[in-house]
């Protein structure tokens, strides 16, 4: 069979079969996005929590538009982080939250979110759940 059949769209009699780079980008592009935001929920299909903390750019700029039209884009098999424990929180949208924190004490905790790569509650805590270990802040 000619590749070209392979890769060609159904009407005009091809399997319609996606190159690899395109689903390469398509899962990468998700997976990054909800990494990226520290959020537990996907970004684009909740566009209510504010995110004052990510950096401006395409992304957030789509997601701005959305919530000013009351929409939303749905990413079938999207990665998102799952809650674990009962009571178990994404840190960003505790903390995006909280009354009176600025952008610039955000932007700070986002980064250290980063720093020491978690993205829920859970993930920071002891087992029991009522204490953060001091070698967590070390990125361990």
């Amino acid at each position: 069979m000619k590749r070209i059949a392979v890769y060609a769209p159904l009407k005009y009699g091809g399997i319609n079969y996606l190159c690899i780079e395109t689903i390469h980008d398509q899962k990468g592009i998700g997976l990054t996005v909800q990494l990226e935001s520290g959020m537990t929920t996907p970004i684009l299909d909740n566009t209510t929590p504010r995110l004052p903390y990510m950096e401006p750019g395409h992304i957030m700029h789509l997601r701005d538009r959305l919530r000013e039209l009351d929409g939303s884009i749905v990413i079938e098999d999207i990665w998102y982080p799952t809650l674990q424990p009962e009571g178990d929180a994404s840190i960003m949208g505790m903390l995006a939250q909280l009354p009176g924190i600025s952008k610039r004490e955000l932007e700070h905790a986002y980064q250290c979110r980063k720093y020491i790569k978690v993205i829920t509650i859970a993930e920071m805590t002891s087992l029991c759940g009522r204490f953060i270990p001091p070698n967590r802040f070390n990125g361990r």
